[in-house]
């Protein structure tokens, strides 16, 4: 089973399902849009980090994975995320090491405890999580309840590369007030993740903004 098979699970998309009905009214995607976007940040990021291939199938799978927590409400939606996510897995067969990892990528992936970043599953995790913050995660119609997420609404690009020792976020979009996202809760939480990750990697990080929207 991978994350594709996953993804097109009654069970799992039931649960998302109800997670967008649940969260109708709030101005984020926290189901299915959200999920499909951190699993193409991961992909993104996959890339800058030295994953095995059944690394990387883990990581993917946790992603598809990630957010079943909000189906009981946001406070606490890691760790009740990864709890059905283990149930989830050992329902189909997943080895014991294999839900471990994945399991733990779901538990850690608000990035609150440095420790977690040692583990390339979760680090890559948590920062596919936090990149999918752009216009695609945004409701048009609730955007305008306040400025970071209007500010959000106009990011439409959003990418991870790695030259040699220095893995960099570049960030575009159409007119986009650069200096006040920088003052926002979003991207101060995004730096912190990226600049934690790369610095138990042995990376230097940089934030590039980019006129490619």
């Amino acid at each position: 089973m991978n994350y594709l098979d996953i993804l097109q699970d009654r069970e799992v998309m039931a649960i998302l399902t109800q997670i967008d009905i649940f969260n109708q009214n709030k101005p984020k995607h926290y189901g299915i849009i959200h999920t499909i976007g951190t699993i193409k940040y991961a992909k993104i990021l996959s890339k800058c980090f030295e994953m095995s291939d059944r690394e990387y199938d883990l990581l993917l799978i946790a992603c598809a994975l990630h957010n079943l927590g909000h189906l009981n409400g946001g406070s606490l939606h890691a760790q009740t995320g990864a709890e059905m996510a283990r149930a989830y897995l050992k329902k189909h067969n997943f080895s014991v090491k294999d839900i471990n990892v994945i399991c733990s990528a779901i538990a850690s992936h608000t990035g609150r405890r440095g420790d977690n970043f040692y583990d390339t599953v979760s680090a890559c995790m948590i920062l596919a999580d936090k990149m999918d913050f752009g216009a695609d995660r945004i409701k048009d119609e609730l955007a305008s309840t306040s400025t970071e997420f209007e500010i959000c609404n106009k990011i439409t690009y959003v990418d991870a590369l790695r030259n040699g020792d220095v893995l960099e976020l570049l960030l575009g979009g159409k007119d986009v007030n650069w200096d006040a996202f920088v003052a926002t809760a979003t991207y101060s939480k995004l730096y912190r993740c990226f600049e934690t990750v790369c610095k138990k990697y042995g990376y230097k990080f940089i934030v590039r903004v980019t006129d490619k929207n």
